[in-house]
């Protein structure tokens, strides 16, 4: 599986790389290593229109339900959820 990050997710690529993932970026579309302006939603998904075999990871709800009407493939990941999930984790270790 290739996985395609925008912006909002490059932090996770170390720990996704380690899992010996393929990772792929934004900075494919943007020809350059500078990810501090953003690169517009319809870039991204002609991008993915146009690389059918990569999956979107993103935080972006309305950026993965483009995705999803256009049949692309998509992992939205709800931060707030992740979070939650590793705290009970964390407490659970914790108490053992």
């Amino acid at each position: 599986m290739n996985l395609f990050l925008d912006q909002q997710s490059l932090g996770l690529r170390p720990y996704l790389e380690r899992l010996g993932l393929k990772i792929r970026d934004v900075k494919e579309i943007l020809g350059h290593n500078d990810t501090r302006k953003g690169v517009p939603d319809d870039n991204i998904l002609a991008h993915l229109v146009n690389e059918p075999s990569l999956t979107l990871v993103t935080k972006d709800r309305k950026l993965s339900n483009r995705c999803k009407k256009q049949n692309l493939n998509v992992i939205f990941i709800d931060e707030s959820e992740v979070v939650a999930t590793e705290v009970l984790r964390r407490i659970a270790t914790l108490k053992s």
